[in-house]
């Protein structure tokens, strides 16, 4: 009986994760492309000025804009 009022106090909550951009229709489509490249300029200038050299935060900002963008691919339009 105890278990039974236990199990009944959990709840499952599931949410949609963010992207750094505000919809994904910033990554996807092709009418918000400055958006998109003065997101990506955001992202390198503020690695660089964290230490990074200009070669290494250009490729990780590659990398980072390629996960958000498949991300906004998975995600849920709303």
């Amino acid at each position: 009986m105890q278990l039974k009022n236990a199990l009944s106090l959990f709840l499952l909550q599931l949410d949609q994760f963010n992207l750094g951009l505000p919809h994904r229709r910033y990554y996807l489509e092709p009418d918000f492309r400055k958006e998109f490249n003065a997101y990506k300029t955001f992202i390198k200038d503020i690695a660089m000025y964290l230490g990074a050299d200009s070669q290494t935060a250009e490729q990780d900002v590659d990398d980072i804009m390629e996960f958000e963008t498949y991300m906004a691919n998975v995600s849920f339009h709303l």
